[in-house]
């Protein structure tokens, strides 16, 4: 009971009150509000003026404005330095919303993201925006998608999960990645030489990927994956707006190697994913291996996408992950940081 008036009503005491006497009725509410709201709403929110007790533009059946100043007059118990956050009041309510604004979102990443100021480490919404944005980003739809990414290097697994600390430090708002006239990729922070590789050559594609798989593509959104049409332009993306190990994937081809990349956006610091995820990847793997008549070497890889922040990152992968029966989909798992400085410009 509890769990359930935790994901339909968040904290506030009315909507629980609500809730406990006419639960289909708060439900049936919040839906018919959804239809209401314009395509602008998210944006509208951005920039509404949160300082203001006045905030109108922002739908408080949907959200919540949390101040967060830590000093305050005894006089007037008004912050002295008042500052907000806006971000879902519910889970249920956050489910609605990514229903109704997914391509809304996805569409409009980029603008949304320029005037988004909520960390997407500690808020929800903010979140949302960046995964969004990320997508854009790791499909090379920007113009300036090249000065965005960061390192790209193989997470280490001890056993339980897999991490990466690079940015364990404080990196700057000074990053930049540089190539040498050997082909040398070097990520820097400031002055600081963050990390450092050099391009694989063709003859190691088979045993690792060691260069960014990025380049441009085109979007697809799909339903079911036993629908989607294969092309190696194409980046895809599910329709469905929760997904329980991967945001996103594509696939390239090298001689008789198919490389597979399953993308997972994320903005905190740890990340878990459910063995359903691996079932729709096992379902990916055999569509892609029916469609080269079982004629290529399959490679599996993961790639956390993540903003280059000052912590550390790790990714759970499920249980199932070391069974037999996945063995096909667990290959190795990679992080591609990205500079939210320049994805903001």
């Amino acid at each position: 009971m509890l769990l359930d008036l935790q994901h339909h009503c968040g904290p506030l005491p009315l909507d629980l009150f609500i809730y406990l006497r006419r639960p289909n009725s708060l439900k049936a509410d919040m839906s018919n509000e959804l239809i209401s709201l314009p395509d602008d709403a998210l944006y509208k929110v951005f920039i509404a003026d949160l300082s203001n007790a006045s905030t109108s533009t922002v739908p408080d059946s949907f959200f919540l404005v949390q101040r967060t100043a830590k000093f305050r007059r005894r006089e007037s118990a008004v912050a002295e330095d008042d500052k907000c956050v806006v971000d879902f009041k519910s889970p249920f309510a956050e489910g609605l919303l990514r229903t109704r604004f997914a391509n809304i979102v996805l569409d409009d990443a980029q603008r949304l993201f320029r005037v988004c100021t909520f960390d997407p480490e500690v808020n929800v919404l903010g979140g949302w925006i960046f995964e969004a944005q990320a997508i854009l980003y790791t499909a090379c739809r920007p113009p300036n998608h090249a000065k965005v990414f960061g390192p790209f290097k193989k997470m280490s697994f001890n056993g339980t999960k897999h991490e990466d600390h690079t940015f364990r430090g404080s990196p700057s708002n000074q990053t930049e990645l540089r190539k040498d006239c050997n082909g040398e990729l070097k990520f820097f922070d400031g002055m600081r030489r963050v990390y450092s590789y050099t391009p694989a050559t063709p003859t190691q594609l088979p045993v690792r990927i060691n260069f960014e798989p990025f380049r441009s593509r085109t979007i697809q959104k799909y339903d079911e994956i036993a629908d989607i049409t294969l092309n190696t332009q194409f980046y895809y993306v599910p329709k469905k707006t929760f997904n329980p190990l991967f945001d996103a994937f594509f696939f390239s081809l090298g001689v008789d190697i198919v490389n597979i990349h399953f993308l997972q956006m994320y903005a905190t610091k740890r990340h878990e994913g459910t063995d359903e995820g691996l079932q729709l990847a096992q379902e990916v793997k055999e569509l892609i291996d029916a469609h080269y008549q079982h004629s290529c070497t399959i490679n599996v890889h993961w790639v956390l996408v993540a903003p280059a922040r000052e912590h550390s990152f790790s990714w759970v992968m499920p249980p199932e992950w070391s069974e037999k029966q996945y063995a096909d989909v667990t290959g190795e798992v990679f992080i591609q940081y990205l500079n939210l400085n320049i994805m903001k410009k």
